[in-house]
C-alpha cells in the first residue's frame, strides 16, 4: 500500500484597521498544500458601507488554482495608465524608490494585503510594491491564489 505525506496549511489572518479606513478591512483564508498557495478567500465585511441605507454591504472574493476566481469582476487598468498600489502606513526607502523608477502616473496608498491585490484586480491599479520585511506568508496567501487563478493577470 502506497503512502502518501500530505504538506498543508490553511492560513488566516483577520485585519482591523482604525475608524475611517473601515474599507481597507480584509479578512484573509488562505490555503497552501507542499508551500504553494491554491485556494483564498478575501472576505470585504466592510465594502460599500458608505454607499447609504439600501446598500448591499460586505462581499467575498475567491478562488482556486485551475478552477477560477469568483465573487468580482475583473477589470483592466485604464491604457496607457501606470498605477501603482502601496502600503498606506509602511513605506520605506526601498518602496519610494522602486515607484520612483517605475515614473508613475499615479499611486494608490491603502491598507491590507488582500485590498491591494483587490486594487490589481479591479483594475485600480497595474502594480502592486511592497518590499518590505514586515509582509509574512499568511499576508500573500490567499491573494496570491486568487492571482494564480487568474493566471497570474
Amino acid at each position: 500500500m502506497a503512502r502518501y505525506e500530505v504538506d498543508f496549511m490553511l492560513m488566516v489572518i483577520l485585519i482591523f484597521l482604525p475608524t475611517g479606513f473601515l474599507d481597507h478591512v480584509t479578512v484573509l483564508i488562505g490555503i497552501a498544500c507542499g508551500g504553494k498557495a491554491i485556494a483564498g478567500v478575501i472576505n470585504q465585511p466592510y465594502y460599500n458601507y458608505q454607499a447609504g441605507a439600501d446598500a448591499v454591504v460586505g462581499r467575498t472574493i475567491w478562488g482556486v488554482l485551475n478552477l477560477g476566481v469568483f465573487g468580482i469582476k475583473v477589470k483592466e487598468v485604464p491604457a496607457g495608465k501606470h498605477i501603482v498600489t502601496t502600503s498606506r502606513s509602511h513605506s520605506n526607502k526601498l518602496v519610494n524608490d522602486c515607484i520612483s523608477a517605475m515614473n508613475v502616473d499615479e499611486v494608490i496608498r491603502v491598507g491590507g494585503a488582500g485590498n491591494k491585490v483587490l486594487q490589481l484586480i479591479e483594475g485600480k491599479a497595474s502594480a502592486y510594491i511592497f518590499a518590505s520585511p514586515g509582509c509574512k506568508k499568511w499576508d500573500t496567501c490567499a491573494p496570491e491564489a486568487i492571482l494564480q487563478a487568474l493566471s497570474g493577470r
